[in-house]
């Protein structure tokens, strides 16, 4: 639980501190703007959704520290549900971040399935220590480097769009120009 709280915060200094502001409008007298500005419309309230999570998570374990296998339980139920919830909203407006948070959200559902078989008193084959360590590092490594190819492949995709779009805006003259040129020969 520590590893990952320890990773889910390290990669979310990386990722604050690498992100892409988005541009703010030219004068914006909202103070509070930083709160919501990584975040689509619809979900600019997201880090509330964050907190609420954040303090359920306290909750069940103030409320459930004397039955460990029933606070693994509900802390993983906890993460299953904000694991979904991620993937369903996407928040953010860049890719990096959103990957970056679902893999982060499923190595915490993970993590806490592993630590409620371990509190139930399920065996668990010895290879699945791999499956943690893949999911804890290398995974929120690569869906970052994902993020960051599918931003590329979209920034390069509307270059091309706006290219074509100016083109063919273009052609209504370039023909007419073509015409000119005819008709003086």
């Amino acid at each position: 639980r520590t590893c990952t709280l320890s990773l889910t915060l390290t990669l979310t200094l990386t990722l604050t501190l690498t992100s892409t502001p988005t541009p703010a409008p030219a004068l914006t007298l909202n103070q509070a703007k930083n709160l919501y500005a990584d975040f689509e419309f619809r979900w600019r309230f997201w880090k509330i959704v964050l907190l609420i999570q954040k303090l359920l998570l306290v909750v069940i374990v103030m409320f459930t520290v004397d039955y460990p296998a029933v606070c693994a339980s509900m802390m993983c139920l906890n993460h299953a549900l904000m694991c979904l919830f991620t993937l369903y909203a996407m928040p953010y407006m860049d890719k990096r971040p959103d990957l970056l948070a679902i893999s982060i959200s499923f190595a915490n559902f993970f993590n806490t399935l592993l630590a409620a078989m371990a509190f139930a008193q399920i065996v668990v084959p010895e290879g699945i220590w791999w499956g943690v360590m893949f999911v804890n590092l290398p995974l929120p490594i690569l869906m970052f480097l994902t993020g960051w190819w599918l931003n590329v492949r979209q920034r390069r995709r509307k270059k091309k769009a706006d290219a074509e779009k100016d083109l063919a805006k273009a052609m209504p003259f370039v023909e007419e120009a073509e015409r000119a040129a005819n008709s003086i020969k």
